[in-house]
This record gives C-alpha cells, sequence and structure tokens, in this order.
C-alpha cells in the first residue's frame, strides 16, 4: 500500500528590533556673577556759609578773632607811628598837628557800615562718585553617554516548505508556469 504525504512547513516572516535605553550623564557648572558697588557720596561743608552767617563753629571763631587781632595790631601800630612822626615835625612848621591828630582819631573809631548779602560765598561740596562693577564667570554642561545607541536588528524572511511523498507526478502552478516532474524544489 503506498502511503501518500504531504507536509507544508510555514515561517511566518519576524523582524525583531531591541532598542537600548540610552543613558548619559550630565555634567553642569553653574555661571556666577559677582557685583562689586561702591555708594556715591558727597559731603556738603557748611562751615564757611555759618561763619558769614554770624554761626561760627569754634574753628572758624578762632581764625576770625585771630585776624581781627592782628589787623587792628598791625593798624594801631602804623597809626602810633605816624602819629610819632606828625608829632616830632611838631615844633617845626605844624602847629596845628594835635588838634589834627585828635579829630583823625574821632573819625576812625567810627564803625563802618556796609550792606551785603549774607553770605556772599557757596558750600564747598566734595564729590565720590562711586563704583558699580559686575564680573562674571562662564557656565558650562557636559553630557557624556554611557553606551552606544543602535538598535539591535535581526530579521527572519517569510519561508513555506512543502515535502511530498509516494506522489508519481506533481503538478504546481505558479501564476500561470505549470510546474511538473517528480523533484521539484524552487522557491517561489
Amino acid at each position: 500500500m503506498n502511503d501518500y504525504r504531504m507536509e507544508i512547513n510555514t515561517t511566518n516572516s519576524q523582524l525583531n528590533i531591541s532598542n537600548h535605553i540610552r543613558r548619559f550623564t550630565i555634567k553642569r557648572t553653574s555661571p556666577q556673577m559677582k557685583i562689586t558697588r561702591k555708594t556715591p557720596k558727597f559731603k556738603v561743608d557748611w562751615d564757611k556759609v555759618r561763619a558769614e552767617s554770624g554761626l561760627k563753629n569754634p574753628k572758624y571763631f578762632m581764625q576770625d578773632t585771630r585776624q581781627r587781632a592782628y589787623s587792628k595790631i598791625m593798624n594801631s601800630i602804623k597809626r602810633m607811628s605816624q602819629e610819632g612822626d606828625m608829632m616830632m615835625d611838631i615844633t617845626k612848621d605844624a602847629p596845628g598837628m594835635v588838634p589834627y591828630i585828635a579829630a583823625e582819631n574821632m573819625r576812625s573809631a567810627l564803625p563802618e557800615v556796609n550792606i551785603a548779602s549774607i553770605p556772599e560765598s557757596l558750600p564747598d561740596v566734595t564729590w565720590d562718585e562711586g563704583a558699580f562693577e559686575i564680573t562674571w564667570t562662564k557656565g558650562s554642561m557636559e553630557i557624556i553617554w554611557d553606551e552606544d545607541y543602535e538598535p539591535d536588528i535581526s530579521f527572519t524572511p517569510h519561508s513555506v516548505e512543502i515535502k511530498i511523498r509516494n506522489f508519481k507526478k506533481i503538478r504546481m502552478n505558479d501564476k500561470g508556469n505549470k510546474l511538473e516532474g517528480r523533484k521539484i524544489d524552487r522557491k517561489i
């Protein structure tokens, strides 16, 4: 008895892609900013203006008193010297010199009157403009990858395997082409 057998094995095509999770490390240095600031300053010296207005501090009062005393002493010495010179000449031809000297002394004792705006000068102002400086340090960022990123790809093509036993003649049709014979081994 003839045992006819036909066996068909089909293998489906297969595409396998396995991706690796990419790992990386980030090293980062933050930028830094340093601000150096010196505030502006100004100083107003009102001492001279106050002294001219009659409100003298001890420094200006001492300077003013010293200046007045020096001026009075020098004027008195000058006047006494001139009066002495005039008195020496009294015997010559100046019999009215004593009344003249007395009249001059009376006139000089009268106060001098002057009208002026007070104060006459402006305050002394000194100015320091200050400073503002910004210094930058650049930051950086570096990415270090741990491994390659390429995926692993494997492909199994589709195949059909037909095994026929104990057939005398086999007919197959492949798109209109007739295949005949005992041993047919063709990839379709």
